[in-house]
């Protein structure tokens, strides 16, 4: 009888070993996740990271439904870093080699706006306006969009900047840190 209470104790034993790990396994993976999701780990927004220029980190997000200006920078914003100014040749150079048909390429909203007045533009994080850069011109889709209208960086073979619509879903986001 001795034998037949070892076999019969056993198994739950086993059972409440096993459940106890499992729950510890959960538990460390849960606290792993959230680590990530606090720390803003580029991989848990999908962020690309294109590398560095002039003390800048520039992030590209490709492939998404789509976000307008506004979604676009609360995006940024949430995973620690802010839309993208362009403000000099080199960055704009580095930009330009960077672009990949296979990856980096679309359009990506960055941090420019208007001021609420026509073709008055300044870049939202820095309130610097725009200057114009060698190789990456600026376009509209449509000249007489009065304003509201906010600038992506169109990553392609001959890069431009276009004015937009504000509200107008992009697939793309450029984030800078």
């Amino acid at each position: 009888t001795g034998e037949r209470r070892i076999v019969s104790c056993c198994p739950n034993l086993y059972s409440n070993v096993a459940m106890n790990t499992a729950i510890f396994i959960l538990l460390a993976i849960a606290s792993l996740l959230l680590v990530k999701a606090e720390t803003g780990d580029s991989e848990i927004f999908n962020l690309i990271n294109l590398g560095q220029v002039e003390g800048k980190n520039y992030f590209y997000e490709q492939g998404v439904a789509g976000r307008n200006w506004t979604t676009a920078g609360k995006y940024c914003q949430e995973s620690g870093m802010q839309l993208a100014t362009i403000e000099t040749q080199a960055q704009a150079d580095f930009l330009k080699s960077k672009y990949s048909s296979d990856g980096f390429t679309g359009n990506y909203w960055t941090a420019a706006r208007d001021a609420h007045l026509p073709r008055e533009f300044t870049w939202n994080t820095t309130g610097a306006m725009p200057s114009e850069i060698s190789g990456l011109p600026w376009s509209a889709v449509n000249m007489r969009m009065e304003y509201r209208t906010c600038v992506f960086y169109s990553a392609y073979s001959s890069p431009s900047l276009y004015l937009f619509p504000c509200d107008v879903t992009l697939s793309g986001v450029l984030c800078q840190t």
